[in-house]
Parts: C-alpha cells; structure tokens; sequence
C-alpha cells in the first residue's frame, strides 16, 4: 500500500507541480489591471502558458466567454509575437500575425453569422497591397489598394 501511494504520488501529484510552474492565472479589472480574485470582482481572467519559445495566452471575461488567444515573446505580457484572433460572444471576430507588436500579414476580420467580412494584408502595422470588404451575404461591398497604410484607390 505504501508503495502504491509513493507511485501515485510520483506520477501524478509531482508532474501537476513540476507542469504548474509554467502555467500562469491572472485576473483584471475593467482596465486590465491586476486584481487579486479574492478581494476583488475581477472582469478578465488570463490563463497563460509556456510554449515553445512563447507564452501563449487566453483571456476571457467574468462569464467565461473566451475572448482572444495569442502569443507574447515573454511573462511580462507585452510583445505580441504569432498568430492571434479575438473573439465575440464566442464568434471569430479577427484573426492575424503580429511580429514584435506590429500587424503583419494576412489579417480577417467576419461578420456575427461568420462570414468574412474584410480580408488584407498589413505590413509593418499598415494596410498594403488589395483589401476586400464584404456584406453579410458574402458579395464583395468594396475593393480598396493600399500603398504604406494609404488608401490609393477603391471601388465600392
């Protein structure tokens, strides 16, 4: 018996610890500030975790709702670095790259019944190159260019 209790000691208490350290639970104010859960009603809670060279992290709000994943370059929360996307009442709202804090790439944004509702890309945190915009129903609504984050033509 004494052994049986010293093996599930070792294989499942000892790795929930080891695993734990690199999981962290935090809880914010309407700000985003840090609030203690105990003492405080909080608005946003954070669970984040190591992986790979990243923590990658998922907020959601006092109700549970998921409402973005992501990725920072460390525990201090403040470089966003990889794919993201944000959330609504549980829907996609947006999804994209961030390279040290700057939009890059593709990036789609969608419509409450989930339809895309624009499609560009950005380069260095601007708009470049063709962006289209969508109604719900899935026809195009308008078809802009982008130089350097400036609109250079559109049609709508």
């Amino acid at each position: 018996m004494k052994n049986f209790i010293l093996n599930l000691f070792v294989l499942v208490i000892c790795p929930t610890f080891a695993f734990s350290q690199d999981t962290l639970y935090s809880y914010y104010n309407t700000d985003w500030a840090a609030v203690n859960p105990k003492k405080y009603v909080f608005k946003y809670a954070r669970k984040a975790f190591i992986k790979g060279d990243l923590w990658k992290i998922l907020d959601f709000d006092e109700k549970n709702k998921l409402l973005k994943t992501g990725s920072f370059t460390s525990k201090n929360f403040k470089t966003k670095q990889g794919e993201w996307k944000y959330y609504e009442d549980e829907k996609i709202k947006e999804e994209g790259v961030y390279e040290k804090n700057k939009k890059v790439g593709e990036w789609k944004y969608y419509h409450e019944n989930g339809q895309v509702f624009g499609l560009g890309n950005f380069a260095n945190d601007k708009k470049v190159n063709q962006w289209k915009w969508y109604h719900e129903n899935g026809q195009l609504s308008a078809d802009e260019k982008y130089e350097k984050g400036k609109l250079k033509s559109a049609i709508y």
